[in-house]
């Protein structure tokens, strides 16, 4: 019954006629992307931030039009300006993702406590 109401027409030629159409697969990763769910906008940011601190001080504009090509021909990102702008986000979420391990050295001793 769920069939007949989800398809009428197709459940009639089916089970009146006898007649069986095959169904057209979509292929669903032809969509273009207008976002990211939370998980991959998290996972490009990430990798912006790391690109961010392991690139050379000065980069800058050059650097930025490279991972925009880079993540547009991924796929990540929409066409035209649409992408252009979220690009911008994402850029700016990266620097605030990067922004404090910057000053961050892991190899400075740091002062423990024991106590016991």
């Amino acid at each position: 019954m769920r069939r007949f109401w989800a398809d009428p027409a197709g459940d009639f030629c089916r089970n009146v006629l006898g007649i069986r159409v095959r169904e057209d697969e979509v292929d669903d990763n032809d969509a273009e992307p207008f976002s990211l769910d939370n998980l991959e906008r998290y996972s490009v940011i990430n990798a912006m931030a790391e690109a961010r601190l392991s690139a050379a001080p000065g980069q800058g504009a050059a650097g930025d039009e490279a991972e925009y090509r880079e993540l547009a021909a991924a796929g990540d990102l929409p066409l035209a300006a649409l992408g252009r702008a979220y690009y911008a986000d994402l850029a700016r979420a990266a620097e605030q993702h990067a922004r404090p391990l910057r000053d961050f050295d892991a190899r400075a001793p740091v002062a423990v406590e024991l106590l016991g």
